[in-house]
């Protein structure tokens, strides 16, 4: 009988996860060819697995895009898993699984874990966890473009490390990493530093492959869609998030879904608006005490677990506030990649609606 292991990559967020996820999808296939299986039913970027482990009352983020939000379509959710687990796995000779979420770092209850390593080990001999740490500062700055994405009008670069995060302070990885070890083991949680410098070939994907012991050559993924905005775009959008909500009467805004999509596209003059060095002092020091358990239990060789140079940042903090002629400058470049992304759009639409017509003559034909 096969000896099967699974590998879930948990993140954290902004550490290139959504990279490591998109590859995976668009490579399925060949992946596979080369000993490392995915599961349909917990694809990479689904929250499947955060769905099925969190606990009823936590109705977290993906949930609710998906309208899980009573017992019963929760219920519904864990049942399909269990399903798919077993009708995939019984009798298959692949032995390697490769599960990446990182909407399970929200985990943090007893039951929550129970209820993933109930999941894991009945379907699973080994189970193993991958993890990335980024220096919280870095964290929180590319996170203030990803708030603007989702619609924020806050400045603060730097935001307060409250629980915030669906109820999880994700800043605090000494926590984090006990949870996932009490539950899973020690030797069986590899922690890594995401740190360019420190990652093989200066790439989470080449990094997380060597990992899994996987071969990565030739393997290539879309475009980022989650790139850092410069200055100006950030500036543009906090205007825009002032009058173009991302939510309308429950549904995603559509509109401004597009807007976001065609900026994409645009060229990036900077990384965006920077806090100050002392700014950033004083932020990474909330974390000292936290960053050195971590540093003791993990990477004792280390003389810190992150690597900070502060240089790197301005001596007084970035503004969003922008001229008229800017604002303008902005808005027009905007506008013409939107128009270009709704023609795009319009004749992918129409190319699907002529291939679901022939298919459908097709299918006429053949039944005469």
């Amino acid at each position: 009988m096969t000896k099967k292991i699974a590998w879930i990559h948990i993140g954290l967020p902004k550490t290139g996860t959504s990279t490591v996820q998109r590859l995976m999808r668009e490579n399925a296939p060949e992946v596979e060819k080369r000993g490392l299986s995915l599961m349909q039913a917990t694809l990479p970027n689904t929250g499947s697995l955060e769905r099925y482990a969190a606990d009823d009352q936590h109705i977290r983020r993906a949930r609710r895009r998906r309208g899980e939000t009573d017992s019963a379509s929760i219920r519904a959710h864990r049942k399909f898993v269990e399903t798919e687990f077993q009708r995939v796995l019984q009798g298959s000779l692949k032995d390697k699984w490769f599960f990446s979420d990182e909407n399970l770092t929200f985990l943090t209850s007893e039951s929550e874990f129970q209820r993933l390593k109930d999941l894991m080990y009945s379907n699973f001999a080994e189970v193993k966890i991958i993890v990335y740490l980024r220096a919280q500062h870095e964290h929180a700055i590319s996170a203030f473009s990803q708030r603007l994405r989702l619609g924020g009008t806050s400045t603060s670069i730097l935001k307060s490390p409250t629980k915030e995060s669906d109820g999880v302070n994700l800043y605090a990885y000494d926590e984090l990493l006990t949870r996932w070890a009490t539950a899973f083991g020690d030797v069986n949680t590899v922690v890594r530093i995401f740190d360019r410098s420190e990652l093989l070939d200066g790439d989470i994907v080449s990094d997380i492959f060597a990992i899994l012991g996987v071969a990565r050559e030739g393997l290539t993924a879309s475009k980022d869609q989650n790139l850092a905005l410069s200055t100006d775009q950030q500036a543009f959008l906090l205007h825009v998030n002032r009058y173009l909500p991302p939510v309308v009467d429950g549904k995603i805004n559509m509109a401004r879904d597009d807007l976001l999509r065609a900026m994409h596209e645009l060229p990036r003059t900077d990384k965006g608006i920077l806090p100050s060095r002392n700014e950033v002092r004083n932020f990474i020091s909330l974390f000292s005490e936290s960053n050195e358990r971590v540093r003791k239990a993990w990477f004792p060789d280390r003389d810190a677990l992150f690597n900070i140079d502060f240089s790197i940042f301005p001596e007084t903090s970035g503004s969003l506030k922008i001229t008229k002629d800017a604002l303008s400058s902005v808005f027009a470049e905007v506008l013409s990649a939107y128009w270009l992304f709704l023609q795009n759009k319009n004749e992918v639409m129409q190319k699907r609606k002529s291939d679901r017509v022939k298919l459908k003559r097709q299918s006429s034909q053949s039944h005469h």
